[in-house]
């Protein structure tokens, strides 16, 4: 005997598509909010601008080696935080995502349910009548 797999509908696999991203998008946040809470052991930015203002060699001087690898590294560093920032940019913005998740996922689930208890025949008057985002 040949066993039949239920299908959801396109609408239904939505919403469970949703629902799965909405998990990942969450175990990411908690993620980076462990990495997040480190920075506390950072130098500030302008402590790093400054040092390396006072590194800079006088024009027509060659730095010396050590003086080459102390700049390189607070360029590294500011960069490094310029990388925080954008990643706590993210992190807020992927945080108020996850807070209107539940709200779009209730709605998701009521337009599969009005969905579902609606007719399953539709003439092509009621297509006509549809707006292009609902076809």
């Amino acid at each position: 005997m040949k066993r039949m797999r239920y299908r959801l509908p396109s609408f239904g696999r939505r919403v469970a598509n949703i629902a799965g991203c909405l998990f990942l998008w969450v175990t990411l946040i908690v993620g980076l909010t462990g990495l997040a809470v480190a920075d506390e052991s950072l130098p500030e930015r302008e402590q790093v601008e400054q040092r390396l203002a006072e590194l800079q060699p006088e024009e027509g001087v060659p730095p010396s080696t050590a003086i080459e690898n102390d700049i390189q590294a607070l360029q590294a560093v500011l960069s490094m935080l310029e990388q925080i920032v954008q990643t706590e940019e993210r992190l807020a913005n992927i945080n108020q995502r996850v807070e209107r998740a539940p709200e779009q996922l209730l709605r998701l689930e009521r337009e599969l349910a009005e969905e579902d208890s609606g007719d399953a025949v539709v003439s092509a008057t009621d297509l006509d009548d549809l707006p292009l985002e609902r076809l």
